[in-house]
Formats: structure tokens, C-alpha cells, sequence
């Protein structure tokens, strides 16, 4: 102990408890990094902390780390976050977080519904609700499991009013969800929808900056269309692989959305038609960074008039996953026409993982329009010169040994040597994972 004392007397002088000496908006932001499990138990740290989790900004009910598979382990939880909100006393949140990890039985409900509407009366600036599923069927004490995700309660105007972020992960989202966007969150920035089942066709916003739709589950019928004109960031990745609980992917962003889109990441999803992946795709003319995950052939695009398409002359990044080694033919056409788009690329990635999931979606399309349309039309491979990227100073290329024979190794050949007689002076990397 005497040995301890000398140290902390050598290191800074004194023997105080400088960490409570903090002021207490140092204190909150710690706290803030903490569940409120653990956010209590702070108390036993000194006198200064005894009440300093009551008046704290932020609320943060993560239940992943904590197990509530057995019924007395769940009634200790609901009881300890139950007694933690009705005795913390912040006028406003800075941030209200609940996460839970596995089956949500019907009668704890109730009471998640209750947490979720205290910390939405906070009128937090972040609100972030999830609801991870683990898959499991049933539970392991024989109660009814929720079949579905969590639905959200309703968020009046006065609530939302100071959301600058919202980001829900397995909730379940009805018609209405569509005009909190458009009319009740005024300073909304940040919009993440992960693993959530939808029921509205309209995304309208003129204040997001940043919006992610990910593995979500539409029941409705028709186009969504987004209309954001203060866009920056878009990821739209929809649901791949459930088309019995979805209806047709269709996505559609209206005219003034991407004038300010910087950076993209979209993944078209199977059943999404060929002109609706064409006019998304050239609705994102004026990104400077484009990740695409797709799979069509260059007949397809082709048909759809492709090159009506603005040049995409802000484009300096662009990566390619799927479909990309060539159509079925072996030709490099697809990638041909990306590059006559892309004059002032100075990267580019292509990678392909997994073999072509469009032969089968798109095999009866590609047989009638090629042999009602395509007969007169000639596909280039770089090998021509049909591209002029000057610019394109990197070029990496990936692969995954797995899903790679010796027909998509001969493709991989043909793209680099093509690419190369028209990048003589481009930097070329190969990586097989």
C-alpha cells in the first residue's frame, strides 16, 4: 500500500481523485459510453458520482451483453431499467440507444414499449432502436416468440423535433413512417434502416444528409423514391435473399436528389427490372465515389439505352463487385462501357466473389431482346481502344479462389490484357482470397 501511495505521489503530486474533479459535461460523455446497467454502478466511486447518472444526456439500454434467455434473469433486468428511468431526471436527451440480441417473448412488450416512449419524450438528437434476431424458432422457456420485429411507437412532431440522427434495425415501419420523415423531423440528418420490414413508399426529406436502406423487407406495392436534394451519402443495399415476405425491389431517386451525392454504395438487388438499374444508375451521375454490386450483362444495358447516360465526369472511385469479369461469352463489354462513361477515374477495383447470380433471372430477358433488338448492336472489348480513361493510374483486382475455375481465370486474362493495352502506364494488382 505505502509502495502504491509513492507512486501516485510521484506521478502527479497529490493522492486526488482527479477523475471526479472533472467537470460534470466531461463526466456525461463518459458516462455516455456505458449501459445503464453499468451506468449505476458508477455511484459507488466516490460521493461526486453518487447522482450523476440521473441528470446524464445520453440513455443507452444495451441488453446484447447481458443474457435474458431465462425469465428470472429478464424480471431482474426490466426491474433495474424500469427503476432507472423513472428516477433519471434530464430535461433532454442527447442520445436515447436500446439494443437487445435474441428472442423478445409477447410479454416482455410491454415494458420494452415503455422504455422506448420514455426515451422518445426526451426529444433526443439520436434515437437509435435495435432489435437484433438470432434466428432462433423458439424460446427455450416455451413462450410465445414475436414472429415479426418491433414496431415503433408513434413519434409526435414535438419529439422528433431536434432529431438530427434515427437509425432502427429490426422495427417495423407502417405508411406513416413516410410523413414523420417529410414534416416531423425538421433537422434530420442521418436516416439507417437495417433489417426492417416497410410499408411506405416515399423517403422525402430536405435536410438528409446520409441515408442507408439495408436488408429491409418491403410489403408494399410500387417504386420507392427518394426524394433528398441534401444527399451526400447513399447505401442501398435491399433484401436478396427473402422474395416471399418482399414485393418487387424497384428504388428510384427523383430529380434534384443527387446533386450533392458524394459517395454511393448500391446493390441491385434480383428482382429489380433492367430499366429501373439503368436509371438508378445514371442518377448517380455526379457521385465522386461509386461502389456497385451487380449483375447484367452489357446486352441489357445496352437495350436500355445505357449510352443516353451522362458522362459521370465527377467519378474518381469506382468498384465493381459481381459481374464484372465478362458476359457469358467471355467479352469484357460490360466493364467497356463503365470506362467510355468514366474519362476522369483514377481508381478502380473489381471484384468478384461468387459465380453470375443474373444467368437465371435474366436468361429468358437476354434471349428475346437479343434476338428481337441486339443483332444489329456491336459489343467493344477494351482490347479495342474503345475507352479513354488517362487518369487511371490504379487498378486492383480481386477474387475469391472458391467460385474461380479455369473459365472465369481465362475472363480474369482477358480483362487485365485488354485494360492494359489501354493503361500501359496504370499500376495493376491482383488478389486472390
Amino acid at each position: 500500500m505505502e509502495a502504491v501511495t509513492e507512486c501516485r505521489l510521484h506521478a502527479g503530486g497529490s493522492t486526488d481523485d482527479r477523475l471526479s474533479a472533472l467537470p460534470d459535461d466531461l463526466l456525461h460523455r463518459i458516462l455516455s459510453f456505458l449501459p445503464c446497467q453499468r451506468t449505476v454502478q458508477t455511484t459507488v466511486l466516490s460521493k461526486r458520482w453518487a447522482g450523476l447518472w440521473r441528470s446524464a444526456p445520453c440513455i443507452n439500454i444495451n441488453m446484447v451483453y447481458f443474457s435474458t434467455r431465462s425469465r428470472h434473469r429478464w424480471q431482474k433486468i426490466e426491474d433495474l431499467v424500469t427503476n432507472f428511468l423513472i428516477f433519471h431526471n434530464a430535461p433532454v436527451l442527447d442520445a436515447f440507444r436500446i439494443a437487445m440480441d435474441g428472442v423478445i417473448a409477447d410479454d416482455w412488450l410491454p415494458a420494452i414499449n415503455r422504455w422506448v416512449r420514455r426515451g422518445i419524450l426526451g426529444c433526443p438528437s439520436v434515437l437509435e432502436i435495435e432489435f437484433f434476431d438470432t434466428g432462433i424458432p423458439d424460446s427455450p422457456f416455451g413462450d410465445t416468440i414475436r414472429p415479426g420485429p418491433f414496431e415503433l411507437p408513434d413519434i409526435g412532431s414535438t419529439s422528433s423535433s431536434r432529431l438530427k440522427k434515427l437509425s432502427l434495425v429490426g422495427v417495423s415501419l407502417g405508411s406513416s413512417f413516410a410523413e414523420l420523415l417529410r414534416s416531423g423531423c425538421p433537422v434530420l440528418e442521418d436516416l439507417h434502416l437495417e433489417d426492417c420490414c416497410t410499408e411506405f413508399n416515399h423517403i422525402q426529406s430536405h435536410t438528409l444528409k446520409k441515408l442507408t436502406i439495408h436488408i429491409c423487407y418491403r410489403h408494399s406495392v410500387g417504386t420507392l423514391a427518394i426524394k433528398a436534394p441534401a444527399l451526400v451519402e447513399l447505401v442501398l443495399d435491399p433484401d436478396l435473399s427473402m422474395p416471399e415476405y418482399t414485393q418487387k425491389n424497384e428504388f428510384s431517386l427523383a430529380d434534384g436528389s443527387t446533386n450533392s451525392l458524394v459517395d454511393a454504395w448500391v446493390v441491385f438487388p434480383n428482382d429489380m427490372s433492367p430499366r429501373s438499374r439503368v436509371m438508378l444508375l445514371g442518377s448517380l451521375s455526379n457521385v465522386t465515389k461509386l461502389e456497385l454490386t451487380a449483375c447484367f450483362s452489357a446486352e441489357l444495358m445496352l437495350d436500355n439505352e445505357l449510352g443516353q447516360f451522362p458522362i459521370f465526369s465527377n467519378m474518381r472511385t469506382l468498384w465493381l463487385r459481381g459481374c464484372v469479369f465478362g458476359n457469358r461469352d467471355g467479352k469484357c463489354s460490360t466493364l467497356d462501357i463503365f470506362l467510355q462513361k468514366t474519362p476522369n477515374l483514377k481508381k478502380l477495383t473489381l471484384e468478384h466473389q461468387r459465380p453470375c447470380c443474373c444467368k437465371n433471372t435474366f436468361q429468358e430477358a437476354g434471349r428475346k431482346k437479343r434476338k428481337d433488338k441486339t443483332s444489329s448492336r456491336s459489343l467493344h472489348c477494351p482490347d479495342q481502344k474503345a475507352f479513354q480513361c488517362p487518369n487511371l493510374k490504379l487498378i486492383e483486382i480481386i477474387y475469391e479462389a472458391r467460385y474461380t475455375d479455369d473459365h472465369h481465370e481465362h475472363q480474369l486474362f482477358q480483362v487485365m490484357r485488354g485494360l492494359w493495352r489501354n493503361l500501359q502506364d496504370a499500376t495493376f494488382t491482383v488478389t486472390k482470397i
